[in-house]
């Protein structure tokens, strides 16, 4: 993949795997799919960083180590 390897710090990360604008601000929401869509190289690439990210935070594995790690810290302390 053509993105840095991705990190539960931030689940979304301007211009690295998606884009970000204000909730309430349509004009912005606009501006950023014009982006995308003038860009097909950059929409591919926040495609395929924004696919890594929600593998390595949300899927059932990393679901599950984190529960294995969260069980082992109150066991072990």
């Amino acid at each position: 993949t053509m993105c840095a390897e991705a990190s539960p710090a931030s689940s979304v990360r301007a211009g690295t795997n998606g884009l970000l604008v204000p909730s309430d601000d349509d004009g912005a929401l606009a501006v950023a799919l014009q982006e995308l869509r003038a860009d097909p190289v950059m929409a591919h690439r926040l495609a395929e960083c924004g696919r890594a990210t929600v593998l390595a935070e949300f899927s059932a594995e990393a679901r599950a180590q984190e529960l294995v790690a969260f069980y082992h810290e109150l066991i072990h302390g």
